[in-house]
């Protein structure tokens, strides 16, 4: 008789939690919009910010409407990315890759494709991702072009590889890096024949230390992130 009250107070104790976090969610919700809505920037921000620590399914999709939003400045827009990558949720993919790819989401500002592409790097077991990130990597921009790079070595995945590897001879030296970086995180031993070509072609001793480093990893199956 005494066990059974006691499941009693434990399920009614429990439930009454359970609806007291219930209220507080719907509450924290409703600050969020009036924030979201204000013309406030820093509440904007602390609201995105929440929505991105409470990284439930209703918060992944305002912080989609965010990302969607034609009221929103493309720095608000950052920080719903960086969160919705953080979160990784899936329903997250879609928008990211759509602004990754559509002029009309992202306005060809290279600060909202990389934010897009470093995101889209948190979803590892998407194999459309990896698609995606590939057919973007020769972009005319720096920045995008390095954050490509970038999320396919957070990726991982080695289909990656014979992409990556021609871009160890680009003109520029940050592409280089980055390029030596995802490939050593990748893993895959494709990859050790250009690198060590690096040794003996490459007179930049920055970028040999890099691949040097790169094919050390490799071989003993250590990742630089």
């Amino acid at each position: 008789m005494r066990s059974s009250i006691f499941i009693s107070k434990v399920v009614f104790i429990a439930c009454a939690v359970f609806i007291l976090a219930a209220g507080s969610l719907s509450a924290d919700m409703r600050s969020i919009d009036s924030a979201l809505d204000s013309k406030d920037e820093q509440a904007q921000f602390a609201a995105i910010d929440q929505l991105g620590r409470i990284g439930s399914e209703k918060a992944v999709d305002k912080l989609i409407d965010v990302v969607y939003s034609r009221d929103h400045h493309w720095t608000l827009k950052i920080r719903a990315m960086t969160h919705l990558g953080a979160i990784g949720n899936t329903k997250a993919i879609d928008p990211l890759m759509e602004m990754l790819t559509s002029p009309l989401q992202n306005f060809d500002c290279p600060s909202l494709l990389s934010y897009a592409a470093r995101a889209l790097g948190n979803f590892k077991k998407e194999q459309r991702v990896v698609d995606i990130l590939i057919q973007e990597i020769n972009y005319d921009n720096l920045q995008v072009r390095e954050a490509i790079i970038d999320a396919l070595g957070m990726i991982g995945n080695k289909r990656a590889v014979n992409t990556l590897i021609p871009l160890l001879n680009d003109k520029n030296f940050a592409i280089r890096v980055s390029t030596i970086k995802a490939l050593e995180n990748i893993g895959d031993s494709k990859a050790l024949a250009p690198l060590e070509s690096i040794l003996s072609s490459n007179d930049d001793k920055i970028i040999i230390q890099y691949a040097k480093n790169a094919i050390n990893s490799i071989k003993n199956g250590k990742k630089s992130f």
